[in-house]
């Protein structure tokens, strides 16, 4: 009877890889690596403004999370070039004021745009529908070399 060596990180990385196909994982990664490194290559902001954008929209995260669960759980904040764009449904408008005025108080932010939506919460299909389709809709946009992100 044979043995082989094989060593700790060859093991592991393969039961990871094994863990990661079971869960169904391993093509969603791969994407969203190529998506992101094609995005990399691709994006007309700097990598430092990048990371400005990044830190502002964590920030407004923090500044809702801090302020209240509902906040953090029901909006969402994405930026451009120092501008932030607040999406997400809320079920009263003092929330959807709240979320903007916390925003507001970031330094560096530019303009605000609130496309905060007043209504019922949606359920888990809805959001994993929504989903599907946000995430299939910028993989079109970015594989579309007419389209420039």
């Amino acid at each position: 009877m044979t043995e082989r060596f094989f060593p700790r990180a060859t093991v592991f990385v393969a039961m990871i890889l094994a863990s990661a196909t079971l869960a169904g994982c391993v093509v969603p990664l791969v994407a969203g690596t190529a998506v992101g490194g094609y995005t990399l290559l691709t994006e007309q902001r700097s990598p430092e403004q990048l990371a400005r954008d990044a830190a502002l929209a964590a920030t407004a995260h923090k500044y809702w999370a801090d302020a209240s669960i509902d906040l953090a759980r029901d909006l969402s904040a994405t930026t451009y070039d120092n501008d932030l764009l607040i999406t997400g449904i809320v079920p009263n408008q003092q929330m959807k004021d709240t979320g903007e005025r916390l925003a507001r108080q970031i330094q560096g932010v530019g303009r605000i745009y609130n496309e905060v939506q007043v209504g019922p919460p949606t359920n888990f299909g809805q959001d994993a529908r929504d989903n599907y389709s946000s995430n299939a809709l910028r993989a079109q946009l970015l594989a579309d070399s007419q389209v420039r992100s």
